[in-house]
């Protein structure tokens, strides 16, 4: 008989199995346990159960992307009635500054576009009436308002410009949107923004929070030594608070307990202020819980791509480097999703 523990890790294995397919190391059970083992014993099988539950919601295989693009293409939302037409006349962005997440997306609309419409995507967009902005996910908006800035002004006057994502984290969302309308306002271009997955992650009391935001209680002398450490560094900033107070989450629909919210919650965040201590540890802005330009422990994101693990996500999920000896400072943690860095990445 199967024991949980296994089922947990095959479960893991078959959910990320295309993740950087030919790229990195075949996702077993066997690297699962690598990665979980470095873990306190009394948290591994609750991690690994949570973990289940949350690939299933928060990772997004290549079948999922290529179901996700095909639907776009049929979106009369977007193109209109006549879809080909529609096509035709929009103008599909390929601005991207840093990554390639863009030009992945944009590689299958051409193949899916291709297949359902007989058309390529150099085909499209000679005479827009409407651009089309695709990502797979909006975290703090930085790259969307980096690669918009400087195209706006080439833009045709009154046309529509959609962004559309996989997902997106709704704490930045009214900030960026806000901040596009004043420079798209003086070509009178219409911003619409379309999505497939939603998470709500603003830090107020009530409501749900679909990332990890651990509370102050029963944390480890490692952790604590961090929290000590950024609380002097940003003395008078750490608004939102650096942790969830008591009646913040009334509604949780990223674990399947509050036991199990808070084990892993304190898990990844004394693991990555173990990596934080490291020292290949140059950027000021990585903290635990992930990239996070505003002081903190770290976003807190969880959402993965068969392509890519996003730097917002937990130090745990994706720091390290499995290749390098156990001598070498990045050796010293075993990835769970071995990242990709974007090339102006300057912290691995």
């Amino acid at each position: 008989m199967t024991s949980p523990r296994a089922a947990w890790l095959e479960a893991i294995a078959t959910r990320i199995a295309d993740y950087r397919q030919g790229e990195v190391a075949s996702m077993t059970p066997a690297h699962v346990e690598r990665w979980v083992n470095q873990f306190d014993p009394a948290n591994q099988d609750i991690i690994l159960e949570a973990m289940v539950g949350l690939l299933r919601a928060y990772y997004i295989s290549l079948t999922e992307v290529r179901g996700f693009v095909g639907r776009l293409l049929k979106d009369t939302r977007i193109f209109g009635p006549d879809l080909r037409q529609g096509i035709q006349h929009t103008h599909f962005l390929r601005i991207q500054r840093k990554g390639n997440s863009q030009n992945d997306l944009l590689n299958l609309v051409d193949e899916v576009l291709h297949v359902e419409h007989g058309l390529r995507l150099d085909e499209c967009g000679a005479d827009p009436d409407a651009y089309v902005y695709l990502d797979d996910c909006l975290f703090t908006g930085q790259t969307i308002l980096n690669d918009l800035q400087d195209v706006i002004s080439m833009l045709r006057p009154d046309a529509a410009l959609h962004l559309v994502f996989i997902a997106l984290y709704q704490r930045n969302l009214g900030a960026v949107l806000q901040q596009l309308q004043t420079l798209v306002w003086p070509r009178n271009i219409q911003i619409t923004c379309w999505r497939a997955h939603e998470f709500l992650d603003i830090k107020a009391e009530g409501g749900r929070f679909d990332g990890l935001w651990p509370v102050a209680t029963g944390l480890d002398p490692t952790t604590l030594g961090y929290v000590q450490t950024i609380s002097q560094r940003y003395q008078g900033e750490l608004h939102p608070p650096l942790f969830r107070p008591p009646r913040a989450l009334t509604r949780d629909t990223l674990f399947y307990s509050a036991e199990a919210r808070a084990a892993m919650e304190h898990a990844f965040l004394k693991a990555g202020a173990y990596i934080c201590s490291l020292p290949a540890m140059p950027n000021p802005y990585l903290r635990p819980l992930g990239y996070e330009p505003t002081a903190g422990l770290g976003y807190g994101a969880f959402f993965v791509t068969y392509r890519n693990c996003p730097n917002t996500c937990p130090l745990a999920l994706w720091w390290g480097e499995p290749d390098y000896p156990s001598t070498h400072p990045l050796g010293q943690w075993y990835p769970l999703f071995s990242r990709r860095p974007n090339p102006t990445d300057d912290f691995q």
